[in-house]
């Protein structure tokens, strides 16, 4: 199952911060904004400063396509410029790339998980956690138990 077919909503509060939009930024990102914007809602969890998208999960550029609309060669072009300004770290995957915000800044300090987030659901994969975190409670709720 994709991750845009698991999203109900667009109306998300992204965790993006004032001074990103500066020019400074704007210069080195330039419409990659759009992807880091997006990289940095699905940041699930934080460890120090680094920030893990869907906790670590690979994710694929055919899923990132699907729920933004961007094509992936842009997608593709975006992700290489925000490497190589130090945004963001990518590591290949059988399934995808697994991303990792770098000053990652969506959680405050004192809110950070700092023991990995998901890790509770032990034996399934990180994008199967991260997927089942994410069910509404009233959803998940067994009728008579």
């Amino acid at each position: 199952m994709s991750i845009g077919r698991v999203m109900r909503g667009k109306d998300y509060n992204a965790g993006l911060r004032g001074v990103l939009f500066e020019a400074r930024h704007y210069q080195r990102m330039g419409a990659a904004l759009w992807l880091y914007g997006w990289l940095v809602l699905r940041q699930t969890h934080q460890q120090g400063d680094i920030g893990w998208v869907l906790g670590g999960a690979p994710i694929s550029y055919r899923e990132i396509e699907e729920e933004t609309g961007f094509n992936i060669r842009t997608l593709e072009r975006w992700m290489q410029g925000l490497r190589r300004e130090g945004y963001i770290e990518t590591e290949a995957a059988p399934a995808g790339i697994i991303v990792r915000i770098m000053k990652a800044k969506k959680f405050p300090r004192a809110g950070r998980n700092s023991d990995g987030g998901i890790r509770k659901f032990a034996g399934v994969s990180r994008k199967t956690a991260y997927l089942v975190s994410h069910i509404p409670r009233d959803f998940m709720r067994i009728p008579g138990g």
